[in-house]
């Protein structure tokens, strides 16, 4: 009985030393993080402004065709498309809503 207490015993002072060798890799990784961010560099470049303007010019041109057409009870902003102009505002949203995947 003696020798299974023993084995417990090292099985769990094995697991513990594992356990302390992952916290110890995970502490040094978040040293070294904290050591990248410190030095001031960049970690990813931002998104130029054109790009930004069109994307959010887009939402805002397609959120306005939706409203315009509603006000107007479809005399504008095209009326010959009908209801297509809901789709054409909700395209735009669309386009900037994928832009904005790019986004950093």
């Amino acid at each position: 009985m003696s020798t299974n207490s023993a084995k417990a015993s090292s099985k769990k002072k094995s697991q513990k030393s594992a356990k302390s060798e992952v916290e110890d890799a995970s502490e040094l990784r978040l040293r070294e993080i904290a050591r990248e961010m410190e030095s001031g560099t960049q970690l990813k470049e931002q998104t130029p402004l054109w790009y930004r303007v069109i994307m959010f010019s887009l939402l805002a041109v397609g959120i306005l065709w939706i409203i315009v057409f509603y006000i107007t009870q479809g005399l504008f902003p095209i009326p010959d498309l009908g209801m297509w102009n809901v789709s054409v505002g909700v395209g735009a949203m669309m386009v900037s809503m994928l832009m904005m995947t790019r986004w950093r």
